[in-house]
């Protein structure tokens, strides 16, 4: 699925020396130092050769004539949730996403393959325990697995199928982070925000400023660089699905098969990646401050994002089926509130969620999507 035979031999290459000195130079830490032993090796040498190849693809369309530039990426050896975009010296650009970042998505997809009602086409979902309890979420992983010490509880799909399936949507997952760092990149962001700000990098941690008009044009970033993640990820989902099915080994037959089934992987990828490890919102006065949006909003731009993806992509009839039918999206709103936000360990915060799920929601959004019109 993901041809990356040589895992290891691309982190001990000259561009993870080059990887390790463009962290010191920004002053963001050392490279994780993953070796094959590692329980997670295979999972921290996913995001070097995704990056790789994407920069590749986009070489291969534009033309070598076109500048495209550089780009270093690798694993950060910081426990948390984070990943960055920055530009380095010399026109050259790196890409670091945390290892704690990557344990945490590991943990979160497994976790997402307990519940019988996400993927039920896989596996039995029937061996599942509807009443399953996880551990509390957290924003690091080392307080994470510290939690774990002191209270085994395993979020481990009972059914092997289920268990073999978390295993094949983690690379997914790990594509949308690193195709949405990459937008940063190729979409002009971060030189943007350096001439408006001086500000080099983008970090995915959540910030909080003052002025609200800075606010919603750094959400409308983030927004832009998740319909870039959407669009890429969609577009390699899809292709799985059209593919032979024959190809695959058994075991991981009929996951994504359809391109309905590859379309809720993808938004499932987006999900992961928006709010689950974030501290809940404030009141909504506050939100026109913060650098990212908040969880129920930045749900609505994936489903925005979506749309778009599937238009540009030609699957006009997918997307009458899913985004463009009320009663589809609202089953699939709905596993996202019960579910991602409360079943897997999160903070109850339905209250909090309904709130930027509805109108008011609506109209930051609104306001985020006027924010990148003046971009």
């Amino acid at each position: 699925l993901f041809p990356y035979p040589t895992l290891f031999r691309s982190i001990m290459s000259r561009s993870a020396d080059k990887f390790d000195e463009g962290l010191r130079t920004l002053m963001l830490g050392s490279r994780y130092p993953a070796v094959p032993s590692d329980a997670f090796g295979h999972l921290f040498a996913m995001v070097e050769p995704v990056a790789r190849e994407m920069r590749d693809q986009l070489v291969k369309e534009v033309g070598a004539s076109k500048c495209i530039p550089e780009i270093i990426s690798g694993v950060n050896n910081d426990s948390a949730f984070n990943a960055f975009a920055a530009p380095l010296p010399g026109g050259q650009y790196i890409i670091a996403v945390n290892y704690g970042a990557l344990i945490l998505v590991h943990d979160l997809v497994h976790r997402l393959f307990c519940l019988p009602e996400f993927f039920p086409w896989v596996g039995e979902p029937s061996k599942e325990d509807r009443t399953r309890r996880f551990h509390p979420t957290s924003d690091d992983a080392l307080t994470y697995m510290r939690t774990f010490i002191s209270d085994p509880r395993s979020a481990i799909p009972k059914d092997p199928l289920r268990r073999q399936a978390a295993e094949f949507l983690i690379p997914l997952v790990v594509m949308f982070l690193v195709a949405h760092e990459f937008r940063h990149i190729i979409g002009g962001h971060l030189d943007w925000l350096n001439d408006r700000s001086g500000q080099i990098g983008i970090s995915e941690a959540l910030g909080i400023g003052r002025d609200p008009s800075t606010g919603l044009c750094l959400q409308a970033l983030e927004m832009d660089a998740d319909g870039f993640a959407m669009y890429y990820t969609l577009m390699r989902a899809l292709a799985m699905a059209e593919g032979p099915q024959e190809s695959l080994p058994t075991s991981l037959r009929g996951i994504i098969a359809t391109p309905l089934q590859a379309l809720q992987a993808v938004l499932a990828c987006a999900l992961v990646m928006i709010g689950t490890f974030f501290p809940s919102p404030g009141p909504p006065e506050e939100w026109r401050s913060y650098s990212h949006p908040p969880s129920g909003i930045r749900y609505g731009m994936n489903i925005w994002g979506a749309d778009r993806a599937l238009r540009q992509l030609g699957q006009e009839d997918l997307r009458s089926a899913a985004i463009a039918n009320p009663e589809w999206l609202a089953q699939f709103s709905n596993f996202t509130l019960r579910h991602l936000a409360q079943r897997l360990g999160n903070t109850d915060r339905q209250a909090e969620l309904l709130l930027e799920f509805g109108p008011r929601g609506q109209q930051h959004l609104l306001e985020v999507v006027n924010a990148w019109g003046s971009i």
